[in-house]
């Protein structure tokens, strides 16, 4: 007797724990046509689930986008004000530097969660 991938719905050898395929664990048997039926709707409603997450998830990633062009503009305008009040001075690219990997960290971080 074989067991059964809930996921890729094929017979796995009797010795597996998890299907070769796709990792999920393995049923001792093959369900019935009742367990299938709730099987696919519980996939269905883990799909509609998941469409929403990632619908939520790349609202927030374009208002982080949002929010890191408003900070370039405030960094050009800083910039330019810097410019007019000290000409001849060496400009600090720091807190630009800063500004800009905590939020490219912050998006990267959102995206790899889509991803997961």
């Amino acid at each position: 007797m074989s067991k059964w991938c809930p996921i890729c719905e094929e017979a796995r050898p009797e010795s597996n724990v998890f299907c070769s395929e796709c990792t999920r664990r393995l049923l001792a048997k093959e369900p019935s046509k009742e367990e299938k039926s709730e099987m696919n709707k519980k996939k269905e409603s883990e799909a509609k689930e998941a469409k929403k997450e990632i619908s939520r998830l790349v609202m927030e990633i374009l208002q982080l986008n949002d929010k890191l062009k408003t900070a370039n503009d405030e960094i050009q305008r800083l910039r330019n004000n810097k410019k007019k009040q000290y000409k001849g001075e060496k400009e600090d690219y720091w807190p630009i530097i800063i500004i800009s990997v905590l939020l490219l960290s912050t998006v990267i971080l959102v995206v790899t969660n889509i991803l997961l």
